[in-house]
């Protein structure tokens, strides 16, 4: 999946959406997306924007991997955004957040 955006996406849904599917998205080093594919293969597929170089290069690494590899990839990241987007892992997230907010 490719998403060239310039701007900053607050909750980038297409990169959310192909994150779950698997879908290696290559996608340009805006905030919101930095958020969803941090610690995860995703992240290795970043391009400054408007760096058209850079997104060439991106997609010939997606293009060259192998089958296999690519099927290992994408099941991690598929993994990986699952965990990160549990509606229990952020509220326990939130939970601590809030706490430290009040302890100080």
């Amino acid at each position: 999946m490719l998403f060239p955006s310039i701007y900053e996406e607050p909750l980038p849904y297409a990169v959310v959406e192909s994150c779950l599917l698997g879908t290696l998205p290559v996608t340009a080093k805006v905030s919101g997306v930095l958020e969803i594919v941090d610690t995860t293969y995703a992240e290795k597929l970043l391009f400054r924007p408007g760096d058209t170089g850079g997104l060439a290069e991106k997609v010939e690494h997606v293009l060259t991997s192998s089958r296999e590899e690519f099927m290992n990839i994408s099941a991690e990241l598929r993994e990986k955004a699952r965990e990160k987007l549990d509606a229990m892992s952020i509220r326990g997230r939130l939970l601590r957040v809030f706490l430290s907010l009040v302890e100080g």
